[in-house]
């Protein structure tokens, strides 16, 4: 992986860091939620101990991640 980015605000208490220029074009993207608890963000039921944020839709951003960077047979 290359160096670590700048963490990048995305909504209120979440931020983001990307590493873009990994082998084989691979890609890995963490969100950061300040003071979040164990739990699902987005989720609209109950999906753990602690404040859940509705600031980002973590499904829809992991459905998105994937259909982006689809596996390959090795």
């Amino acid at each position: 992986m290359t160096a670590a980015p700048v963490p990048v605000p995305v909504r209120q208490r979440v931020r983001t860091s990307a590493w873009t220029s990994c082998t084989d074009g691979t890609e890995v993207v963490n969100y950061a939620i300040a003071d979040g608890g164990h739990t699902w963000p987005g989720a609209t039921v109950d999906s753990g101990p602690g404040v859940t944020t509705h600031a980002i839709d973590a499904t829809r951003l992991i459905t998105s991640f994937f259909a982006a960077h689809p596996l390959h047979d090795r």
